[in-house]
């Protein structure tokens, strides 16, 4: 079964489906799927141009309403890379559901992030 990791999220996150984290593995489960958390996603940065991993991506919602300095050292101590100010906002329009589509999203990236999950 191939999954993309950003549909995924949106899925889990916008239905209020439960996502854990198996630290010890490095994995996020939704469901009966399990995905590395260091996998790249299509969502591409607004300051380097670099792809976001699920991992990152599914901190910052799981810490959305924390003060930004406190999100900012718990990510630190979690080893979960940031997510930029500039793309905050769009993130969370994306997985609340409150848009169907961003052009952060790199289309041409989406068949590299394909998750074959047996």
């Amino acid at each position: 079964k191939l999954i993309d990791p950003l549909l995924l999220l949106r899925d889990f996150y916008s239905n209020n489906r439960p996502i854990n984290y198996l630290s010890d593995e490095h994995l996020l489960v939704f469901g009966s799927t399990k995905i590395p958390v260091d996998s790249k996603t299509a969502w591409v940065k607004k300051v380097n141009n670099s792809q976001y991993t699920i991992g990152a991506l599914w901190f910052f919602l799981q810490k959305k309403d924390m003060p930004v300095r406190d999100y900012l050292l718990e990510a630190d101590h979690a080893s979960f890379e940031k997510i930029h100010l500039l793309d905050r906002n769009k993130i969370m329009d994306y997985f609340t559901g409150k848009t169907e589509t961003v052009d952060d999203i790199d289309k041409t990236l989406i068949s590299e992030t394909i998750i074959n999950v047996g």
